[in-house]
């Protein structure tokens, strides 16, 4: 039951409300997975305003909190230990970002998008193409006639219709 009395936690969480986050007192002790689900969203608030050192302490008590559960104990429709486990996920994935992001400004070197390459595999011929996003092209190997890689950029209008080539209607 203590599942929906975490929903208003899980909404802030949703839409950013960070400061308001940690302003939320913490729940009783009693409630398992309330608590676990209030370090989650304090880990979260904490992770995205450049705390994530702070943030590591609530993934290890909801890890501690979830080992505390019972195991037949149900969570709305799921198993609360399985749920505490992919909240310390989500807190983790978060707080990895925010490193990301931290080590890329302090570098002072953040790299364009343009010099991003990305592999994309050819569902024609099975074969992968190392595609620049500077010049984000079809990746259709060649066009029957010409024999030559079709170069058609991929547009926004591409991206509109499911990623289909407007010249060779490849996706």
């Amino acid at each position: 039951m203590d599942f929906f009395l975490s929903e208003p936690l899980l909404v802030l969480v949703r839409f950013g409300r960070f400061e308001q986050l940690l302003a939320e007192p913490k729940p009783d002790a009693k409630y398992g997975v309330l608590s676990g689900l209030w370090h989650h969203a304090q880990g979260m608030a904490l992770a995205a305003t450049g705390k994530p050192a702070d943030a590591r302490a609530h993934v290890d008590a909801i890890r501690a909190i979830a080992e505390r559960l019972p195991a037949d104990l149900m969570a709305d429709l799921n198993m609360g230990k399985a749920l505490l486990e992919v909240a310390a996920r989500v807190v983790e994935a978060r707080i990895a970002d925010a490193e990301r992001k931290r080590a890329r400004s302090r570098s002072g070197s953040r790299r364009s998008r343009s010099r991003t390459s990305w592999r994309t595999a050819s569902r024609r011929t099975g074969s992968i193409q190392s595609v620049t996003t500077s010049a984000l092209r079809c990746s259709t190997p060649a066009r029957r006639r010409t024999r030559r890689p079709c170069t058609a950029p991929i547009s926004s209008a591409t991206r509109r219709t499911g990623g289909r080539c407007s010249v060779c209607g490849i996706r």
